[in-house]
């Protein structure tokens, strides 16, 4: 009787732990290269409908910070409404890609010193509560 109890517990707790796991809204960014410490990083997050033809992407979301050291970690928060921003009334979820652009803005004059290099992708594409390395280059 005891084992039966401990089992029935054990899958209780289970279900009460799962129940409450949080999704993670966050991107996590490490950003790399040759830049000094120094200036501000701008990360844009876009959103598109990939089965929508001449679809323009989406701004989803800006974020800009200080540059205190190499390489930067960022976490950027993924936005709740993310997907509704995005041709809210035709697109599926699933249809729905997101991308970023790092740029670095060194000296604070409004003029991108640095960016992102692809490495052979053709956009940084990146989904919520993933961890992505970023490398950039000077213009």
């Amino acid at each position: 009787m005891k084992k039966v109890i401990i089992l029935f517990i054990s899958v209780i707790f289970v279900m009460l732990t799962s129940c409450n796991k949080k999704e993670d809204n966050t991107i996590e960014l490490v950003i790399r290269g040759e830049f000094p410490t120094k200036g501000k990083a701008i990360i844009h997050l876009y959103g598109y409908d990939k089965n929508i033809p001449d679809e323009s992407t989406a701004l989803i979301t800006e974020k800009k910070i200080n540059i205190k050291k190499n390489p930067l970690e960022i976490n950027l928060e993924f936005p709740k409404d993310a997907y509704k921003i995005i041709n809210s009334n035709y697109s599926k979820k699933e249809d729905v890609e997101f991308f970023i652009t790092v740029d670095l803005d060194i000296n604070e004059d409004k003029d991108v010193d640095y960016t992102q290099d692809f490495g052979g992708e053709t956009l940084l594409m990146v989904v919520p509560g993933m961890k992505k390395e970023i490398y950039v280059k000077k213009i």
